[in-house]
């Protein structure tokens, strides 16, 4: 150790808690002059900072014991890929967060308020990074509650903001089919949609061979067979599309699922032995060859009527158990406009720019009572008047 160390650690050793205060008492004028300057322009600044209110609306998701969200649960491999959500959650409170948070949610909210243009964004991704900002949701795993907590300058829109995230979850969730029952539907509402089409092909076939020359007339008995077997096919096609439809959510060991495929079974069977019987016979006895076609096109038309009739009848079905599920989510708060802000603090403002102030001021008196120290010890002068010149602006 030089020296110079030797000299600064005896300094340093000597200058002790009285130092402090004496430094202090020095320069108190700077001192409380620094710490109201701070003070001053912290409030100037509280003063001038655009307050922010906060909106609050919270929901409740299905409990466990309903079937929405016992259902909701077991679909949630399915609804993991298309949401693009990708984890798997271990409650249904997580689950709706989840949904909260996707793109689709704040694209929609984006789209209905304009905040691209309220926020000032040129691209989308940056106005669903500033709402995101603004948005913030979360759930209380003890009461399984949901809270969404919206900020704004206008506390007319923070709570319009909130209360849109509840309205285009339940429209997220009607989208995506989240329940069994949903689920249904919509595959039942497709494949009815296709049914339809199909008997209406077939009407316009009919009517196209009556016109062009007449329908050879079939007799009661024939008709009364024809539409036996046009029930059992249809039935088999609406067994099959329930079987499809169940797949989606029920294991191979589901009770439902293998009663199912029991009655498929026996329907097929059924079928097998009736048009190895007095149907195709009765078809394969009539001598014209436009006759032939004639009782083709109506059991054709027979057979898309019944397919039509059982898509019908279980779309119907769905959409009375997705209306039993129904509402998945309650919302218990609807938010309402604020009448006190949430930020800034200008308690909090003003006390910290008060510290910053003393400290700063602090600060200062012990860097020059250091330097005053210092500047009267004739073995340290020299040193600190060689410094000083060192970083002069005009050196000689």
């Amino acid at each position: 150790m030089n020296e110079f160390d030797e000299q600064a650690a005896s300094a340093e050793s000597e200058f002790g808690l009285i130092d402090v205060v004496t430094a202090f008492g020095e320069d108190k004028a700077l001192v409380a002059g620094l710490a109201v300057l701070a003070t001053v322009v912290g409030l100037a600044v509280s003063l001038m900072l655009t307050p922010v209110f906060t909106a609050r609306t919270t929901l409740l998701p299905p409990q466990q014991g309903q079937g929405g969200a016992s259902a909701a649960l077991a679909s949630l491999g399915a609804l993991a890929a298309t949401t693009g959500l990708g984890a798997a959650f271990k409650n249904s409170e997580e689950l709706y967060v989840g949904l909260l948070k996707t793109d689709s949610v704040a694209n929609a909210v984006i789209k209905r308020f304009k905040l691209q243009d309220r926020y000032e964004q040129k691209t989308l991704v940056n106005t669903r990074k500033e709402l995101a900002d603004n948005v913030r949701v979360s759930a209380d795993r003890k009461s399984t509650l949901i809270s969404i907590e919206a900020d704004d300058k206008d506390p007319d829109f923070a709570a319009q903001l909130a209360n849109a995230y509840a309205e285009e979850l339940r429209t997220l969730m009607g989208r995506i089919a989240v329940t069994e029952a949903q689920q249904r539907r919509t595959f039942f509402e497709g494949q009815m949609g296709k049914a339809k089409d199909e008997f209406i092909k077939a009407e316009l076939a009919v009517k196209q061979a009556q016109e062009a020359g007449g329908l050879f007339s079939v007799d009661a008995q024939t008709q009364t067979m024809i539409g036996a077997a046009a029930q059992i096919r249809a039935q088999i096609v609406a067994r099959e599309v329930q079987l499809q439809a169940m797949r989606a959510y029920a294991g191979p060991e589901n009770a439902e699922l293998r009663r199912l495929l029991a009655e498929l079974a026996s329907l097929r069977t059924q079928l097998t032995k009736m048009e190895g019987g007095p149907v195709d016979g009765a078809v394969k006895s009539v001598d014209s060859r436009d006759a032939l076609g004639n009782v083709r096109l109506y059991r054709e038309l027979k057979y898309q009527e019944a397919i039509y009739t059982a898509m019908l009848q279980q779309f119907q079905l769905a959409k009375a158990d997705e209306a039993r599920d129904a509402p998945l989510v309650q919302q218990i708060d609807v938010a309402i406009p604020p009448d006190r802000k949430s930020k800034p603090s200008r308690t909090l403002i003003v006390l910290g720019a008060a510290l910053f102030g003393l400290s700063l001021g602090l600060a200062l008196a012990f860097v020059r009572r250091v330097a005053r120290k210092a500047a009267n010890d004739p073995a340290t002068a020299d040193q600190w008047r060689a410094l000083r010149a060192a970083w002069s602006v005009r050196r000689r």
